[in-house]
């Protein structure tokens, strides 16, 4: 029996997720509209504050690129971002007619460096995107105070966290606007889904403007999405028994475009896809309302998870790990690691897949850096952060004995190579 520890994979699905999305699986008729979406937005409001607004899409990217066409662009306008993201989070500012600049980031927090960002600030800079890279907290405060002398727009990235505190005030409300996500393996899953926050209602006309002439996706694009927890639990499975078998079910529904994508080779190479932007469907949304019912106790885990990889990798000197705050949830525990791509050679032999987020400063590694606007050497700290970055399981699939296992076989690798 193989015992299949992953990073990825639908991480958050469990048993009772399964039951929900094979009974909508089902009930094509509720695929599209229905009382989820709704729901979605009335439990933000009672956890972020009914003086908010809240807009729900079928990906956190479809919400990214609405709020950044609502700011009406003209010719030069900037917005910036850190050299250490993905290309879903810029293409949505090139696709409304922005143009990104890239600030490097601090190897303490995955976060901008201030200093870097403060430096790339001109008369065209619209807005700044700050990430809040897998639950690691940076410097959102100082962040905020330079975009509010500047008179720039602060949207806050908030897709690797949810209901998560810094210094207590809720990560997502210190900006003018805040996305959250429901991708297959962010905090929670409704396999993709996101939300716009709107703190400053200056921005709410023309959002919802343009809101309004959105349509639901396509009942194919629904399809495969439900598809998704469906195919990795027979990949699961399968792997117990034979992991060639698994993999080679795994190519064949890839290859025959059974499931969607986290992204599509269009956003890979910049171009807008014809799924983005959409309202969120009512199949994902009920999938994510029910994660987000039980979200204290998902994010709790993650912390329990988390505190096990601190202690174990304390003093380890060929992996070093982050200072992540008390109740950061963190949705994966990041790492810098020696040898690091021998190193995820040697677990996957043991059946361990740890992410890499990110390993290069516009990922995936299949995507076009040129496309956005990202030149090799700008963000020096954050490539180099790239070359060694590992990020260890902290989804409610991770029991603690898996994060024991996880060290175990890290220690073992360089046990192995200092001899």
């Amino acid at each position: 029996m193989n015992r299949l520890i992953y990073t990825s994979y639908s991480p958050s699905t469990r048993r009772k997720d399964m039951h929900a999305n094979l009974k909508i699986y089902f009930q094509p008729w509720k695929w599209k509209k229905g009382g989820y979406p709704y729901l979605v937005e009335q439990w933000f409001a009672e956890k972020y504050g009914d003086d908010r607004e809240y807009f729900v899409y079928n990906y956190a990217r479809s919400a990214m690129y609405q709020f950044f066409k609502a700011l009406k662009p003209k010719r030069g306008d900037q917005v910036i971002f850190q050299g250490f993201t993905c290309i879903a989070a810029v293409n949505p500012a090139v696709w409304a007619g922005f143009k990104p600049v890239y600030a490097d980031i601090s190897p303490e927090t995955l976060a901008f460096s201030v200093a870097s960002l403060a430096e790339k600030i001109t008369e065209k800079t619209k807005v700044i995107v700050y990430q809040h890279t897998l639950g690691v907290q940076g410097e959102i405060e100082a962040v905020a105070k330079l975009a509010k002398k500047h008179n720039i727009v602060l949207l806050e990235d908030c897709t690797h966290t949810l209901l998560t505190k810094h210094r207590g005030k809720l990560i997502g409300t210190y900006g003018d606007a805040a996305v959250f996500s429901f991708g297959r393996d962010k905090a929670i899953s409704g396999v993709d889904g996101g939300v716009l926050v709107l703190n400053n209602n200056d921005y709410l006309d023309e959002v919802d403007a343009l809101y309004m002439d959105l349509e639901h996706p396509t009942r194919w694009w629904v399809w495969k999405e439900l598809n998704f927890p469906i195919f990795w639990s027979k990949f699961k499975f399968f792997y117990k028994y034979s992991p060639k078998v698994a993999k080679l079910f795994h190519k064949i529904s890839m290859t025959l475009g059974l499931v969607t994508r986290a992204t599509t080779p269009e956003e890979k190479s910049g171009t807008l896809p014809s799924s983005v932007p959409r309202l969120l469907p009512n199949a994902l949304a009920k999938l994510a309302y029910l994660q987000l019912l039980d979200l204290e106790a998902l994010n709790y885990h993650r912390d329990s998870i988390a505190k096990v990889y601190k202690s174990r990798l304390k003093g380890n000197k060929y992996v070093e790990s982050f200072s992540i705050d008390e109740n950061a949830a963190p949705l994966r525990f990041p790492a810098l690691a020696y040898r690091k791509e021998h190193l995820l050679a040697f677990l996957s032999d043991h059946h361990i897949y740890l992410g890499d987020w990110y390993s290069d400063p516009i990922s995936p590694k299949e995507a076009n850096p040129k496309a956005v606007g990202y030149k090799s050497g700008e963000c020096p700290s954050g490539e180099a952060v790239c070359d060694r970055i590992i990020n260890l399981p902290t989804h409610i699939n991770t029991s603690v004995e898996d994060a024991n296992y996880i060290v175990d076989k890290i220690e073992e690798y360089y046990g192995v190579e200092a001899k």
